[in-house]
């Protein structure tokens, strides 16, 4: 019988979990944009998601603490993208109408390929 190692076994979990959790805010994030801040509940985020109301509780506890990970994983994706551009930036600061250039570029860029935080993120 080939069985995997514990820390095997709970580093998979320790990877669905994470996976699952990251569905859960993705699913917050799709009712941010559709319908508002305002709509996210622990129950909207569930029926979003195809999850029971107990798991996002479990991973979240509180409609706060589902809130702050969104916004955190938005803030993440945006400080982690635009740390890509720094070097064009850079290259531009003498030019204030290349840099505007660059710093254009980066949101069109993000209104095309990801509206669905681009939006949120214009507003």
């Amino acid at each position: 019988m080939d069985k995997k190692p514990k820390g095997a076994a709970q580093a998979e979990l320790t990877n669905r979990g994470a996976q699952r959790r990251d569905e859960l805010v993705k699913a917050a994030l799709r009712i941010i944009v559709r319908e508002g801040p305002g709509a996210v509940s622990l129950r909207t985020v569930a029926k979003e998601a195809g999850a029971s109301h107990g798991l996002v509780a479990y991973y979240f506890g509180t409609r706060s603490a589902l809130m702050v990970a969104a916004v955190e994983t938005v803030c993440g994706y945006i400080a982690t993208t635009f740390g890509a551009i720094i070097p064009d930036l850079e290259a531009a600061a003498s030019d204030p109408s290349r840099f505007a250039a660059v710093l254009a570029r980066y949101n069109i860029d993000h209104v095309i390929n990801h509206p669905d935080i681009a939006w949120r993120c214009t507003r």
